[in-house]
């Protein structure tokens, strides 16, 4: 397991490498977990109804799929890293922009804008994976296994847990370990 990588990284290796995707693949599930907690806080401060709050959910959920589609390719023509830090950069200057967001239309579109951001650094992280190491069918079963539950888990989180940072559900993410 030790030789699963294709391309050797000097600078990050192996460990940093996984670290590396690790890190930037946990950033799209808390830009919508942590946010969600917060929204009616948000709806009194910008004084308007949840409905339109929610704009902010579904613009990034939409937006987070197009960013996905649109920087995969977008990679593979002009390199992972320069597309990887657009993205990094992307998603950094509309967080900001987020935070000092005066009114919900600007704070809708700089969420358009970092979901893209977190799109394109999802779609070249996995990318990444792609190019950097090799997995057996045999060994990325389980890997691909655990991920999904991970990710119903998640979900059964969001539709069951009314708010309180509760979940009935979650022992299946500590039960794929």
């Amino acid at each position: 397991m030790e030789k699963d990588m294709l391309i050797e990284q000097p600078k990050l290796g192996r460990k940093g490498m996984i670290a590396l995707i690790t890190a930037v693949n946990m950033i799209a599930p808390l830009s919508t977990d942590m946010y969600m907690a917060a929204l009616p806080h948000m709806a009194k401060y910008f004084k308007t109804t949840d409905a339109v709050m929610n704009f902010t959910l579904v613009g990034f959920f939409l937006f987070f799929a197009v960013g996905m589609i649109l920087f995969g390719p977008i990679s593979d023509k002009y390199g992972r890293r320069p597309v990887f830090t657009a993205g990094i950069i992307i998603y950094g200057i509309s967080c900001v922009l987020c935070g000092i967001s005066v009114n919900i239309v600007f704070l809708i579109l700089m969420r358009i804008l970092q979901a893209l951001g977190a799109g394109c650094m999802i779609s070249v992280t996995t990318a990444m994976i792609k190019d950097q190491f090799t997995l057996s069918l045999h060994e990325a079963l389980p890997i691909s296994y655990r991920c999904a539950d991970i990710q119903a888990c998640r979900m059964e989180g969001d539709i069951f847990c009314s708010g309180r940072g509760c979940c009935a559900f979650s022992h299946h993410l500590f039960s794929s370990f």
